[in-house]
């Protein structure tokens, strides 16, 4: 079928197809975007049609198709955002988040039972993210003493906290 064929065909439907697209998208835009696919659907099949067809209930067979097509394409796309946003916890996950609840709360009281210029130094470093001048400023301590003092705090809540896993106890 050529431009001519076609356009003697299927143009005089345009404003039928519009009416039953509206009906269909309730929406102008929808609608008039539906027509335009169906012309393009039925284009680029032009010379596969079959020779026998009614153009008007082919038009609008195709027209339906398509409109059917994007609407359950859009239904499974929101599906498989909605079974994306779900998340059940499993077992695991509860576990998981009582061991790490666990392990930051036995973290806290290791810090908390270090020596108390060790206790000030790793508060002010590591919770507060105050920067070695800072530190030293509040302090008084010397650049060299504020690392040593980290340096040692960290060292025994890491040998503590190590010891409570290998054995289980506080």
């Amino acid at each position: 079928m050529d431009a001519s064929q076609f356009k003697r065909i299927f143009i005089p439907l345009s404003n039928n197809l519009y009416r039953i697209a509206i009906r269909l998208t309730c929406n102008i835009q929808s609608a008039e975007d539906l027509v335009q696919d169906t012309f393009l659907r039925l284009w680029t099949h032009r010379d596969n049609l079959p020779s026998d067809i009614t153009p008007e209930g082919y038009a609008i067979t195709t027209m339906r198709n398509l409109y059917y097509d994007t609407v359950r394409k859009r239904h499974l796309d929101e599906s498989s955002k909605v079974a994306e946003e779900i998340h059940i916890p499993s077992d695991t996950d509860i576990i998981h988040q009582l061991e790490v609840l666990d392990a930051s709360h036995r973290i806290r009281n290791l810090i908390n039972s270090l020596p108390d210029r060790q206790l000030q130094v790793i508060i002010m470093k590591d919770v507060e993210g105050l920067d070695t001048n800072e530190i030293k400023a509040l302090t008084g301590l010397t650049d060299i003493n504020i690392r040593t003092t980290l340096s040692r705090a960290r060292t025994t809540i890491r040998k503590q906290f190590k010891n409570i896993l290998d054995h289980g106890c506080k």
